[in-house]
């Protein structure tokens, strides 16, 4: 057995103030980046505690090991003999126990698993201390010298200072990132919903005896409700509204995708199915699975006053005509799911004082936070109250009914409503 010494870390009173502003440094120094961090640990640990080596481990949470981070001072070839340190491992065992592991001789040492390895590196003794959150074990920092030490109570003080305000610094830097990312993301959502406003139409175009109003309200900054009306002529007016399955970012991805298909496809002069078509054919090809569209594609002939439309699997239009009420359905199956697919084109002949209103879902699934939900019921009374008014009115007795019904609940959805009204 190798004799003790004297000469071993430093064992000089530590000052817990010094720790801070060292720590605090480095966090700054790596200007809250985690890897940087864990390295400027290490690096001041051998410093402050004049030591061969120091390795900070880091617990995975899906394996229950103790993995390796970072290390100062100590050889590549010795880091690759270090053990899998998982919870069956004395190791961790005492360091979740008792908070710290020390080892005077590693050629004694049964429980590191790598003492020939050691003892190569130059290794004699170890001390090991664990980083806590709360009571729960999330690491340890750990450091070696080159001779035989007994570790006192002061060198336990000090690793355990240097790893309690690790701890902190690491929470710091995870914090930091944290709001640095929720702000990159507010910044890109904020930039996404710019570029998603301007695709919509910023103008709803006029036409004699023919009244259209828009009302949008998004959940997210972004959403997945779409709509389009334009002037594919003088006498032509095309109208679509769809929306995608689910929310928020992605949604808005595939949003834009199903808008810039059905204009690529609503100028030329093809057929409404096969348009439909055409739309449904090139978002299979590029959505996944649990990717699809609802569409509704109409062409309104203001001449004729004639609605042709598909309905590729979007919630039926409602038509108002004296007194009753018509769902419009014709068309098919939703977009996005299966290549090839034909759809059926509705013809609606519209009469004087008919009120058309296309919506999405959102309008009708709008929750109460008592789980009440509007419905359809509540939604064509809405559209009852104000039948001899103009689209716009109709349009704002939905928004205003919705925003009473759903309260301090607020908006779950994305609910998009356009009104067409014949003077």
């Amino acid at each position: 057995m190798p004799s003790k010494t004297t000469i071993g870390p430093a064992e000089a009173s530590f000052d817990a103030l010094d720790a801070i502003e060292t720590i605090s440094r480095m966090l700054l120094a790596s200007h809250f980046d985690p890897e940087a961090l864990l390295k400027a640990i290490t690096d001041v640990t051998v410093r402050k505690m004049k030591v061969k080596g120091c390795v900070l481990r880091m617990l995975n949470a899906d394996t229950g090991e103790l993995s390796i981070r970072s290390v100062t001072g100590l050889s590549e070839r010795f880091l690759f003999s270090a053990p899998v340190i998982d919870i069956k491992n004395r190791f961790q065992s005492l360091i979740q126990q008792e908070g710290v592991y020390s080892l005077y001789d590693v050629r004694a040492g049964s429980d590191l698993q790598f003492s020939e390895a050691a003892l190569e590196e130059g290794i004699s003794s170890l001390l090991a201390v664990g980083l806590f959150e709360g009571k729960k074990v999330v690491g340890s920092l750990s450091i070696y010298t080159d001779r035989p030490v007994r570790f006192t109570r002061t060198h336990t003080q000090t690793l355990r200072v240097l790893a309690r305000y690790a701890v902190m610094a690491l929470e710091l830097a995870r914090l930091h990132r944290s709001e640095l990312q929720l702000k990159l993301q507010s910044r890109d959502l904020a930039i996404a919903a710019s570029i998603q406003q301007r695709m919509l139409p910023s103008v709803i175009p006029d036409a004699d005896d023919i009244q259209l109003a828009v009302r949008m309200s998004s959940w997210y900054e972004v959403g997945g409700d779409f709509y389009d009306v334009s002037k594919i002529d003088r006498d032509t007016i095309g109208l679509a509204i769809g929306e995608v399955a689910g929310k928020g970012m992605p949604a808005a991805l595939l949003m834009s995708g199903a808008l810039m298909a059905y204009r690529s496809q609503m100028g030329n002069s093809r057929q409404l199915p096969e348009i439909v078509g055409a739309v449904n054919d090139l978002l299979t090809r590029d959505t996944r699975t649990e990717e699809y569209a609802s569409l509704i594609c109409c062409r309104l002939d203001l001449d004729e006053f004639i609605l042709c439309y598909v309905n590729a699997g979007h919630m039926a239009p409602l038509l108002f005509r004296k007194g009753r009420v018509t769902t419009l359905t014709t068309g098919g199956m939703t977009l996005g799911i299966c290549a090839g697919l034909t759809y059926e084109q509705g013809v609606l002949q519209l009469e004087k004082d008919d009120v058309v209103v296309f919506r999405t879902d959102g309008c009708t699934r709008a929750t109460r936070a008592d789980g009440q939900v509007f419905g359809e019921r509540r939604f064509r009374r809405a559209i009852r109250s104000q039948l001899d008014a103009s689209a716009a009115r109709i349009a704002d007795s939905v928004q205003a009914a919705l925003r009473s019904f759903v309260g301090d609940a607020g908006l779950r959805d994305d609910q998009t409503v356009i009104v067409l009204r014949v003077e």
